[in-house]
C-alpha cells in the first residue's frame, strides 16, 4: 500500500492514492484524472494575467514551471486532456483534445482554468503520461442541473403547480420536461467521462491497452449558482432575502455525487478533491461562510475520511486586487471630485456611448473606442502601480476569481499536490 504525502497548502487533510491495475514488473496504467464543475472550472483567466504571477513574491517562482524559455506558456508532451463541445449548431464550440496547453478554458481560446497548472505539476510530480477529462459547464447548480441520481427526484413544487393550473398550463408537460431536466448535467458529464474511457488511445497516443488505465482522481470546483440560488432555506424563515441560509442540503448532495460517481466507474475509493469555495478570499462573511462550511463538511463524513479532501480555494483569492476594485467603486460614487482629467475624459466616454446609440452598421471600432475611454477613465484615478496590476491581473468578473490566472494555477497546482502520494 501507498503511503499518503501530507500536502501544506491549506489542505486540512490527505488522501491514499491505490491503483487497481498497476502491479509489479508490469508497464503502469495511463493516469486519468476528472476534472469538473461550473464556469471557474471551465475557467475565465486570460493568458494575458500571468505577469500578475511574477509581480507576487509567494507565486513568482511557478513561472519557471508555466513559461517557456520565451516567456510563452508551455505546451506539456506527456499530458493530454480533453473535453466536450458546447451545445449544437455549426458555430456551437465542438470537442477539443490533444496535448495540454494554455487555451482549454472559456471563452476566446487564450483562456484557462485550473487543468493546466494541474496537468504541468502533475506530470512534474509523477513523471508518467496523464490523461485530463474536463467536463465543465457554466452556470449550473448541484441541486438541480448536476444532481446525481441517489440524491432522489426533484418534483416541481405544490406552489408552482397550482400557478401553473390557475393559469391554465399544461401541468403534465411541465412535469416531463421538469424530469428530463433534473441532472442532465450528471449524466452528460458521466456519458462524455464513459465514452473517452471506451476508446483512450484516441485520446492519449501513449496508452497500452495492456497496461489500461487508472482512473485516479476527481476534482471538483463549483458552487456559485448554489450559493445564490434560492433553493436553499433560511436559517430564520422569518428573515428576509439577505437572512442567512441553510446549505446543510448540498452537504448531502455532494455526497451523493462523490459516491454515485465512484459507483459508475467501479472505483469505490477513487481520490476527490473538493474546491471549497473561495470567493471573497480570507475576509469573506455572512453566506458566503456558511456555504464553504456546508459544502467542505461532505469530507468530513465518516466514510470519507482519507479519500475526499477539501483544497481552501480562499487561499488563492487574489487579494491584492480588493483595495483597487474598493478604489475604484469609492471613485466611482465620487464624480465630482475626479481630478480636470477624469471628468475630461468621462464627456468624451459620455459622447461616445452616445453615438453608439445612434450608430449603424458596423460599430466595432465604436465600441473599441468606448472600452478604451472606460479603461482610461479608470487609470486616471490608479496610481501607474494599481493600473499596472489591474492590467495584468483582472481578466473578468469578481464571481469568476476575476479572471485570474494567478487564482487558477494556485488551485491547479494544490489540487494536483492534494493527489499525489509517497510511492513507497
Amino acid at each position: 500500500m501507498k503511503k499518503c504525502v501530507k500536502q501544506l497548502v491549506g489542505i486540512t487533510t490527505c488522501i491514499l492514492l491505490v491503483s487497481s491495475a498497476a502491479f509489479s514488473g508490469q508497464k503502469k496504467p495511463l493516469k486519468v484524472f476528472i476534472l469538473s464543475g461550473q464556469s471557474n472550472m471551465v475557467g475565465m483567466a486570460s493568458t494575458n494575467t500571468f505577469p500578475a504571477i511574477g509581480m507576487d513574491p509567494v507565486t513568482a517562482p511557478m513561472l519557471k514551471d508555466l513559461l517557456d524559455k520565451d516567456g510563452k506558456p508551455v505546451v506539456c508532451d506527456d499530458v493530454y486532456i480533453c473535453k466536450p463541445g458546447d451545445g449544437e449548431g455549426p458555430k456551437a464550440p465542438q470537442e477539443r483534445f490533444g496535448k495540454l496547453e494554455a487555451g482549454y478554458g472559456g471563452g476566446n481560446g487564450r483562456n484557462i482554468g485550473p487543468e493546466y497548472a494541474f496537468g504541468i505539476y502533475m506530470h512534474k510530480m509523477l513523471g508518467e503520461p496523464i490523461l485530463i477529462i474536463k467536463a465543465a459547464r457554466g452556470g449550473r447548480d448541484l441541486f438541480r442541473q448536476f444532481r446525481p441520481p441517489s440524491a432522489g427526484p426533484l418534483p416541481l413544487s405544490e406552489q408552482t403547480i397550482a400557478q401553473m393550473k390557475a393559469k391554465g398550463a399544461d401541468v403534465e408537460a411541465a412535469e416531463a420536461k421538469n424530469l428530463e431536466e433534473v441532472g442532465y448535467q450528471y449524466r452528460w458529464m458521466m456519458e462524455y467521462v464513459k465514452m473517452v474511457l471506451a476508446d483512450p488511445k484516441r485520446f492519449h497516443p501513449a496508452y497500452d491497452p495492456e497496461a489500461g488505465y487508472e482512473v485516479a482522481g476527481f476534482a471538483w470546483l463549483q458552487g456559485y449558482n448554489d450559493f445564490i440560488g434560492g433553493n436553499y432555506p433560511n436559517v430564520d424563515p422569518k428573515a428576509g432575502k439577505g437572512g442567512l441560509k441553510d446549505y446543510s442540503e448540498y452537504t448531502r448532495l455532494l455526497g451523493c455525487f462523490v459516491r454515485d460517481i465512484r459507483k459508475e466507474l467501479n472505483a469505490p475509493k477513487m481520490p476527490f478533491v473538493v474546491g471549497v469555495f473561495g470567493m471573497g478570499g480570507k475576509n469573506a462573511e455572512g453566506n458566503i461562510v456558511a456555504f464553504r462550511k456546508a459544502q467542505a463538511a461532505t469530507a468530513e463524513l465518516p466514510e470519507f475520511k482519507g479519500n475526499v479532501i477539501n483544497v481552501l480555494t480562499e487561499n488563492f483569492w487574489p487579494e491584492e486586487i480588493d483595495p483597487i476594485m474598493a478604489k475604484i467603486q469609492q471613485k466611482s460614487k465620487q464624480e465630482d471630485k475626479y481630478e480636470a482629467k477624469s471628468t475630461e475624459i468621462k464627456k468624451e466616454l459620455e459622447a461616445a456611448r452616445e453615438e453608439m446609440k445612434a450608430a449603424k452598421g458596423n460599430t466595432r471600432w465604436l465600441q473599441r473606442k468606448i472600452w478604451g475611454l472606460e479603461k482610461d477613465l479608470t487609470n486616471s484615478f490608479l496610481t501607474p502601480e494599481e493600473a499596472k496590476l489591474l492590467e495584468v491581473g483582472v481578466s473578468d468578473a469578481w464571481y469568476h476569481y476575476w479572471g485570474s490566472a494567478k487564482f487558477h494555477c494556485r488551485t491547479g497546482k494544490a489540487f494536483a499536490e492534494a493527489l499525489v502520494c509517497d510511492k513507497q
